[in-house]
């Protein structure tokens, strides 16, 4: 007879096995987990992690996002976003949902707006305290 544990690995196995999707997704839940129970990291650990080789399950985020939703930053502001300091690695589905935040209107900012909305007209600077504020919430950074 089987132990719990046992029983519970064997079970995962059966469905990793009988469906082919979830077989790439297991490095990405593991990932999930780390910081699924309250175990937020120092920034500096995270800039650390990811300036070293990827890492099945995680991503690189930039606290400061790419993209041309920053057009309206001075060219040594733009400079910035792949600074070391800017980028972070963090799992994969935490940047998902991360992402999504930034795309989707939010009832907490003034008019309901996107944070890409809210962030346009400010610093390089306060662009990335909102973006610590975000890793916070999710749990990510002290």
């Amino acid at each position: 007879m089987k132990s719990g544990a046992e029983a519970v690995a064997h079970g995962i196995a059966k469905v990793v096995e009988s469906t082919p999707w979830v077989a790439p997704q297991i490095s990405n839940i593991y990932a999930a987990t780390e910081f699924a129970h309250g175990k937020p990291y120092n920034l500096d650990t995270l800039i650390e992690r990811a300036q070293g080789d990827s890492e099945p399950g995680y991503h690189d985020h930039h606290i400061v996002e790419q993209g041309p939703q920053n057009d309206d930053l001075s060219p040594e502001e733009l400079n910035r976003i792949d600074d070391p300091e800017n980028i972070v690695r963090i799992p994969y589905y935490t940047h998902q949902l991360i992402t999504n935040y930034y795309r989707n209107p939010d009832p907490r900012l003034p008019g309901g707006v996107t944070p890409r909305q809210y962030l346009r007209g400010k610093s390089f600077d306060e662009r990335y305290q909102f973006g610590l504020d975000v890793l916070r919430q999710r749990g990510v950074i002290k």
